[in-house]
């Protein structure tokens, strides 16, 4: 027999500890950032040490799905950040450094693959095991 779901997702309201421990996170998120962007420019990194001692490495406060919910969100920005990065590039100079451009992706690519082959003679690694050291370094893979 099939299952039926709803027509409608249905509103649960939450815990008054589930909305105190949002509220604090994304309220200290805020001032850790602006206080570490004002000081020593790096409100980024604050960031990520709050999600730390918010979410499971630390205190465990966030719940599993919403820590998904932030991951998925942090995806969505990077695609934005690299998509306005495309937007505002200058054809102009794009097509002035195309070739410095490719010179540097390949070597990025290929320099760290190829170094990380000679572990497979060192120290006896396999084929995967040597891609996988390589992929490591190479920032274009990432």
């Amino acid at each position: 027999m099939a299952t039926t779901s709803p027509a409608s997702l249905p509103y649960h309201e939450p815990g008054i500890t589930t909305i105190l421990i949002q509220s604090s996170f994304l309220a200290i998120l805020n001032a850790v950032n602006a206080i570490l962007d004002n000081t020593v420019y790096c409100g980024l990194l604050g960031q990520i040490f709050v999600g730390v001692a918010w979410g499971t490495p630390g205190a465990k406060w966030l719940t599993e799905s919403t820590e998904e919910a932030i991951v998925q969100l942090g995806y969505l920005g990077l695609i934005l950040l690299v998509y306005e990065g495309g937007l505002s590039t200058s054809f102009a100079s794009l097509k002035a450094n195309l070739l410095l451009s490719v010179a540097v992706a390949i070597t990025g690519i290929s320099v760290p693959i190829g170094l990380s082959f000679t572990l497979q003679t060192l120290i006896g690694a396999t084929p995967l095991q040597a891609f996988a050291a390589a992929a490591l370094p190479s920032p274009v893979l990432e």
